[in-house]
């Protein structure tokens, strides 16, 4: 299997992340008012028990979930 990875600034820095070693993560939405898209706090979980934690935007939670849920693999049911 080859592995793929996913590069994004969290409260270590920049990290590079092994989506093989990714458990769980988990989202809050922040509301940024009337006049700003709302933007998402999220942690995410390896399998080694460190967490990350990181700020997202729309677009960024997006690509993130698409990473995370490739079309190939989720069937709606």
């Amino acid at each position: 299997m080859n592995d793929r990875f996913y590069k994004l600034t969290t409260t270590a820095g920049e990290t590079t992340l092994n989506m093989a070693e990714v458990s769980a993560y988990s989202v809050v939405e922040i509301q940024e008012g009337m006049l700003k898209k709302n933007t998402y706090e999220v942690e995410i979980h390896l399998r080694s028990g460190t967490i990350f934690t990181t700020k997202m935007t729309e677009s960024q939670m997006t690509v993130w979930e698409d990473v995370f849920f490739p079309k190939a693999v989720v069937k709606d049911e």
